[in-house]
């Protein structure tokens, strides 16, 4: 005669899943731990599939040269030719007269004759004109240089001026 198993027999599977999960869920708990021990967060770690190549780098420089460029109606640094009838060269030009007018002892006063020459250059949080005009006192015409500039409010401060000596006669 046979004698039957007390235990039904889908419990040993169950039992046995059981012990696996338990086992994998403690490895991958302690290869976590072990993981977190050699590296700290936010820590300096090599990557050696990381390391820039020379066409990497290349294209750095590029990309860093690219963004650094001016954007097209943005200020380069410097001295700029700008035409003599833009209409804010002509009010710098008219705001200069005025100003040289005031600080004349002359009882003729200044009229602008001509912009012969114009220049602008961008700086931090304003714009300077260097303007050179032709100026009629009377019935004496005469070069003068003038540097003016322009702040972001739009308002105009006469900051040098000079003679200008014809440059034939000079040499």
């Amino acid at each position: 005669m046979r004698v039957a198993a007390t235990r039904p027999a889908s419990s040993a599977p169950v039992a046995l899943l059981a012990a696996l999960a338990l086992l994998f869920l403690v490895g991958s708990a302690s290869l976590a731990i072990g993981a977190m021990a050699s590296h700290v967060l936010g820590g300096k770690s090599e990557n050696p599939a990381a390391a820039n190549s020379l066409e990497t780098d290349g294209l750095a420089r590029f990309a860093v040269d690219e963004h650094n460029k001016p954007i097209s109606g943005g200020h380069e640094p410097g001295w700029r030719d700008v035409p003599v009838h833009d209409p804010v060269v002509k009010d710098a030009a008219s705001h200069a007269v005025k100003s040289i007018q005031q600080r004349s002892n002359s009882l003729l006063p200044y009229e602008l004759v001509e912009i012969v020459r114009a220049k602008a250059e961008v700086v931090e949080d304003f714009a300077k004109f260097d303007i050179l005009m032709k100026l009629k006192r009377g019935t004496k015409e005469e070069k003068m240089k003038a540097e003016v500039h322009k702040n972001l409010e739009g308002a105009f401060v006469l900051n040098q001026m000079q003679p200008e000596h014809d440059e034939s006669s000079s040499q």
